[in-house]
């Protein structure tokens, strides 16, 4: 059984697929996690207004998954390379 994993996806995605890919991860419906995310990020706008470092903090961790989460088509890739038995890139 192939193991679940985060990845970016690029297939549904609006920015960069880190929902995307969080939604396929979780099985949930990506609107409704973006919905959340932004609705979210704005509460802690308006309630938080002389420190928005708890919003600055969500829109950084969306930057930092997207630098660093592979996208879908890489991690296909190696899973194929590794059903072959070739690890070369």
């Amino acid at each position: 059984m192939a193991q679940k994993q985060f990845y970016r996806s690029t297939r549904d995605r609006k920015v960069a697929g880190v929902i995307g890919g969080i939604s396929e991860f979780f099985g949930w419906p990506a609107s409704n996690i973006r919905l959340a995310y932004v609705v979210l990020v704005c509460v802690l706008l308006i309630l938080f207004k002389e420190t928005e470092v708890l919003a600055f903090f969500l829109l950084l961790a969306y930057v930092g998954l997207w630098a660093l989460l592979p996208t879908d088509t890489t991690v296909w890739t190696n899973r194929v390379r590794r059903s072959r038995g070739t690890n070369r890139r």
